[in-house]
């Protein structure tokens, strides 16, 4: 190949790179264009500061989110405290929402994007999701309908072609709903957290079990009440008040040491429920004492679908001081003064969020509460299980007994 020839290779190659950079601009110059302009901020004129409620409406939910002497309630749970971290995240993106892309549309069109009013359109299976926020006085600050999901296609170099997920979510400002020729947006965020379930914004702080000691069941059959011990965390559990043919099943205890840590609730009920429905005038009583000197009571109710009613009573000893080791020296006395009263303050402040459980009655998974709800009688080994591991430990020695010496 000549110089000449190679020169003219370069040149078409160039030619061809700047009119694959044009087509690809132009397909996304709308997506870029539009993403700039301030005129395409949904909430243009919003002040979070003002924002008291937040109004979820779709075709079978009403939901409203209020805050009440700086507090924010989800009233549809009898003012049980929403998930405060959840809303100002919103809150704050909503600020700077924008829509990237706009399509013009028609009011017989909007169905295609599940955008007709869930309101207007209640017999429509095409409605949208209503967002409404508003001051304290009850007033509309803004207003938005969210359709469905904007999805992208995998590509074959993820690993997933074929595959779709969302990527942003097709949106209609309320202003321009009445329009004859709506303008449809796409924004890029397919606001997977504005649901319209009550318990979806509740707040999931609840009790945390740490470092348990003991647990201890009272049934409301009492022949069947078990307490379970252990002198440490590394220690095995021990099973109090065990005949001599009891044997505790090591199995069936092993996920007691991290029951509850990482506990969540499903729900809350009714506060007004009669506890004849819920069952807490004859719970299941759980008992269930830490190292740090928490000691927390569950009352386990009925059971209804897949949860059970639980009320919760939680109460702490903890030492207001320590005793300094006689070897201790001045530095070493100051530093673990530090370290106690860190400890004592996260202590009191832990059991000060767990008591405000105890004004609620909670609905709890059958999964997280099943190892507490286990009679006696299903935490010990069996007879059957007893004569298979002594015909497994004969079997052992017998074939040990059988191998010939190497040396021989």
């Amino acid at each position: 190949m000549n110089r000449k020839q190679l020169f003219s290779l370069v040149i078409v190659g160039l030619i061809a790179g700047a009119v694959g950079f044009f087509v690809y601009n132009r397909g996304t110059s709308s997506w870029k264009t539009e993403s700039a302009g301030e005129s395409n901020k949904l909430f243009p004129e919003l002040d979070v500061n003002a924002v008291a409620q937040m109004e979820i409406i779709d075709s079978s939910t009403n939901l409203t989110l209020l805050s009440t002497g700086g507090v924010w309630q989800v009233q549809q749970r009898y003012g049980y405290p929403a998930d405060y971290a959840k809303i100002r995240k919103f809150l704050i993106s909503a600020m700077e929402m924008k829509g990237v892309q706009s399509i013009p549309a028609s009011q017989s069109s909007l169905y295609r994007f599940n955008l007709l009013s869930p309101i207007a359109d209640t017999n429509s299976t095409n409605t949208g999701t209503l967002l409404v926020l508003k001051n304290d006085d009850s007033e509309e600050l803004s207003s938005l309908l969210l359709g469905k999901e904007h999805m992208r296609e995998a590509s074959a170099n993820q690993g997933a072609a074929g595959r779709q997920w969302p990527n942003g979510r097709y949106v209609l400002k309320t202003a321009d709903g009445a329009n004859a020729n709506p303008v449809v947006w796409v924004i890029n965020d397919p606001l997977s957290q504005i649901e319209s379930s009550p318990a979806d914004w509740l707040s999931k702080d609840f009790i945390e079990l740490e470092k348990i000691a003991s647990i201890s069941i009272t049934p409301t059959n009492a022949a069947e009440a078990w307490t379970l011990v252990r002198d440490s965390e590394s220690d095995p559990w021990k099973l109090e008040n065990s005949a001599e043919d009891e044997e505790l099943d090591s199995n069936s205890t092993r996920r007691y040491g991290n029951l509850l840590s990482y506990s969540d609730f499903a729900d809350v009920a009714n506060p007004e429920l009669n506890p004849e429905v819920t069952g807490l005038d004859e719970p299941v009583k759980a008992v269930i004492s830490t190292f740090d000197g928490f000691t927390y009571t569950l009352n386990i109710g009925n059971k209804t679908n897949a949860n059970r009613y639980v009320a919760l009573e939680v109460d702490a000893d903890i030492p207001e001081s320590r005793t300094p080791g006689a070897d201790e020296t001045e530095e070493e006395k100051i530093k673990r003064e530090k370290e106690f009263k860190e400890k004592v303050d996260n202590l009191k402040q832990k059991l000060a969020n767990e008591e405000k459980c105890e004004d609620w009655v909670y609905l709890v998974s059958n999964y997280t509460l099943e190892p507490l709800l286990k009679a006696r009688s299903e935490l010990l080994k069996t007879k059957e299980e007893d004569a298979a591991e002594a015909a497994g430990t004969s079997q052992t020695n017998r074939t040990a007994l059988d191998i010939p010496n190497a040396a021989e």
